[in-house]
């Protein structure tokens, strides 16, 4: 019964006998019935790239879009459509990728400007949009010659220390006969638009030319060189006092991040440099079937390229031979040219691992020949074109695949046409620990960004899947953030304040859904504001003035910050004279800075989002001497006054919507059209005045003293806060006020000069405070 089965419907038969079976079906005369699809199937457009399109109006797709909304929890953000978190449990497990494995993200909407001109030229615009005090400016002389990447803050146009736009990353172009540089800086899709709207400023750019509106990159379908060309599509500006040119690249290039040890072994199984005697051979070989000319031919025209391909194969061979990315030198910038990974994909799921008999310490390298990096096709805006055009679509691979007489088991490198794509890998160093209790060594953290063309995302991407890489989201960046313990978004840049807004709006919205009955009364938690942090009242009440201030900044300046992080490391050995001379020294005792810290929670607790930061008091440190297992002091309850307002106002609420849908009843009994609808628009006037009115009630905008608001004085928030599986413990990182840290440092020498200064942490729910440590993120 099975064979008759089988007979009749050949899509019982396995693939490979499929097509033989349906061909013996047509000689012997028996038609062959396709049976009509579902209703769901038949209103599927035929082409989806035109729905594709259309959907990224408002929201910008990258390319590894689809595969990521098949597995991933999608979150609309910063203009693009981005994965936030896998839809399994992945807190531990990322972790331990991080850790242990390799994770893997897609962090293509950090965007890049090209700025292309003469050096003395860009560097004198882009020095009014950096300090020195805050570390490395566009002009590091150790990034000038393109071997490393680094990193710096940008301000608007000399407004330092105010107008802080955000930290950036730069790379130049190593330099060549031409007097004239090349400089890309990657920039955070939150303040991109910030950050080009002051270029533009500083260089009075003008526009060049309109620019083609981006498609989705159609693989199925062939395109004309026009169409294949991003060239075209990329808006330039020009600037004639400067003489130099800004070009958008933005959504033209994709950027890989693969962080944990495992990240060395996947990339150097999946990149595959070319061999430049093969190369040569390919083409003068014309037995080869797949002998094409590509772009990376005419890499051997010159000696000297030939040269630098041979010590690139050599370099990438003895690249096995480390261990963990962090053995090579920080911020390394290593320009490759590979084949498609497509060619030699895994035929199932592996797991790379570390070769641990290799010998890695033997050969150390310190730095990256200046050489190395001097042919870098990724420069090239025609290469990059050239490389996306020559790429084979998947249909025309898996009809190569399909005409074998194995299908899958083919070596396509001999089959299909040679295609090629440039790479450039930036090594990051990982993280140094904040505390020196627990965790691990400066090297967790550390992995790889691979950068490549636009139309090259999934390629790569599904080559470092199918090598054991784990896939992480937003949420997992945040979590690695708080684990190596950064802040992203500092709350006085404009991006930040627009990301807390809209935090604050989602919160308030939840908090109004449920009933009040499950809401916290955080007016008898004495928490004037759960769901923001009101930094310009809490500089306000330190600094003892009435007036709130307009701006508030955060110290960047990195030689008041070693300062003060020296001076609360060495609180416990100095003496009274000498605190008040380094407090002297410091000279920032009424002052706008907002200071960022990472706590550490010493007992049991559990830190979160919007939690106090307290000076404790003499009694409490007492009790602690004491009682090694005190845990803090208890919040009084506050006295709540609006509470018998809400109920009053609540009870006449429900009465006169009693009193309105009577007279609606009666107005529709009548068919009275008129009468309903002025009764519809004056219920739904109460309702929304009464919904004005609650939130009053329950969370009132007015702040009082902030600083004096609980029985301890509040010093400052935290920006975020959970478990560290670093830490074994509860951390977080948040903002001090400048002078509320100064004021912590004299008042802690008083009440206990001889043990570790700690302070009072409570969450925006609870009563309870919880002792923590305190230190300086530099």
């Amino acid at each position: 019964m099975q064979r008759r089965v089988m007979s009749h419907n050949p899509k019982r038969l396995p693939r490979r006998l499929r097509e033989a079976h349906i061909d013996m079906q047509l000689k012997s005369g028996i038609p062959n019935i396709v049976k009509t699809p579902r209703r769901k199937y038949r209103r599927l457009p035929q082409n989806p790239l035109p729905g594709y399109n259309r959907r990224q109006r408002r929201f910008v797709w990258l390319e590894t879009h689809i595969w990521h909304a098949k597995r991933f929890h999608m979150v609309e953000k910063w203009g693009y459509k981005l994965a936030n978190f896998p839809n399994d449990k992945s807190f531990r497990a990322c972790y331990r990728a991080c850790k242990e494995h390799c994770l893997l993200q897609d962090i293509s909407y950090f965007s890049c400007i090209e700025i292309f001109g003469e050096l003395d030229n860009i560097l004198k615009g882009l020095n009014q949009l950096t300090s020195t005090e805050c570390g490395l400016t566009f002009g590091a002389k150790c990034s000038l010659q393109g071997t490393r990447e680094c990193s710096t803050t940008v301000f608007r146009m000399r407004e330092y220390p105010n107008g802080v736009i955000g930290s950036v990353k730069f790379m130049w172009k190593p330099p060549g006969n031409d007097s004239r540089r090349t400089l890309w800086v990657w920039c955070h899709a939150a303040y991109y638009s910030e950050l080009f709207d002051e270029l533009v400023k500083v260089f009075s750019l003008k526009n060049i030319g309109d620019c083609e509106e981006m498609d989705v990159d159609c693989d199925a379908n062939e395109k004309s060189e026009s169409e294949n060309s991003l060239v075209s599509k990329i808006p330039k500006y020009s600037s004639t006092e400067f003489d130099v040119t800004v070009s958008q690249l933005k959504d033209t290039l994709n950027r890989f991040r693969l962080t944990g040890p495992l990240s060395q072994p996947i990339l150097t199984d999946l990149l595959r440099v070319i061999d430049p005697d093969k190369l040569s051979a390919s083409v003068t070989d014309s037995t080869l079937e797949n002998a094409r000319l590509s772009w990376a031919h005419s890499l051997l025209d010159q000696p000297e390229t030939v040269e630098i391909l041979k010590k690139k194969k050599d370099f990438w061979g003895k690249m096995k031979l480390f261990t963990e990315p962090s053995q090579l030198p920080p911020y390394s910038v290593i320009p490759l040219t590979v084949s498609d990974p497509r060619y030699h994909m895994p035929q199932i799921r592996t797991k790379q691992v570390t070769d641990t008999e290799g010998q890695s310490g033997i050969w150390p390298l310190k730095t990256i020949p200046a050489d190395f990096v001097q042919d870098n096709a990724m420069w090239e805006p025609s290469i990059r074109d050239k490389s996306r055009a020559e790429k084979l679509s998947t249909a025309e691979l898996n009809l190569i695949k399909s005409d074998q007489l194995v299908p899958g088991a083919c070596d396509l490198e001999n089959l299909a046409p040679a295609s090629y794509l440039p790479v450039i890998l930036i090594q990051n160093p990982g993280f140094r620990p904040q505390f020196t209790k627990k965790g691990g060594g400066s090297s967790w953290g550390g992995g790889w960004d691979v950068v490549a063309p636009a139309g090259w995302a999934m390629p790569l991407w599904l080559g470092m899947v199918w090598r054991g890489a784990r896939v992480g989201g937003l949420r997992e960046s945040a979590s690695m953030a708080r684990e190596a313990g950064a802040l992203c978004l500092p709350p006085d840049s404009a991006a930040g304040q627009q990301c807390d807004a809209a935090e604050r709006a989602a919160k308030t919205d939840v908090f109004f859904r449920k009933p009040p009955a499950k809401r916290p009364n955080y007016i008898k938690l004495g928490i004037p504001t759960p769901f923001h942090r009101p930094w310009k009242e809490l500089i306000r009440d330190w600094n003892g003035s009435e007036n709130t201030p307009s701006t508030f900044c955060v110290l960047r300046s990195i030689a008041a910050l070693q300062n003060l992080n020296s001076l609360l490391q060495e609180l416990r050995n100095l003496s009274s004279s000498a605190l008040n001379e380094r407090l002297l020294e410091i000279g920032l005792e009424v002052s706008s800075f907002l200071v960022a810290v990472n706590v550490r929670m010493c007992k049991r607790g559990n830190l979160c989002e919007n939690s106090t930061l307290c000076l404790p008091l003499m009694e409490d440190v007492e009790k602690l001497k004491e009682n090694g297992g005190f845990m803090g002091p208890v919040e009084p309850s506050h006295v709540d006054i609006y509470e018998d307002e809400r109920r009053s106002a609540r009870e006449t609420h429900q009465k006169q919507m009693i009193r309105l849908r009577k007279k609606r009843k009666a107005a529709k009994d009548k068919n009275s059209a008129e009468t309903l609808k002025v009764l519809k628009e004056t219920t739904d006037l109460k309702v929304k005045e009464e919904r004005a009115l609650m939130q009053r009630l329950w969370l009132p905008t007015e702040i009082g003293n902030l600083r004096n608001g609980c029985s301890r004085e509040v010093m400052g928030f935290l920006e975020n806060g959970a478990f560290s599986y670093k830490e074994a413990c509860s951390t977080g990182q948040g903002y001090i006020a400048l002078t509320a840290l100064l004021k912590f440092c004299s008042h802690w020498k008083t009440v206990a000069p001889s043990k570790y200064p700690l302070i009072l942490v409570r969450s925006p729910f609870s009563y309870q405070y919880s002792f923590a440590e305190l230190s300086i993120i530099l």
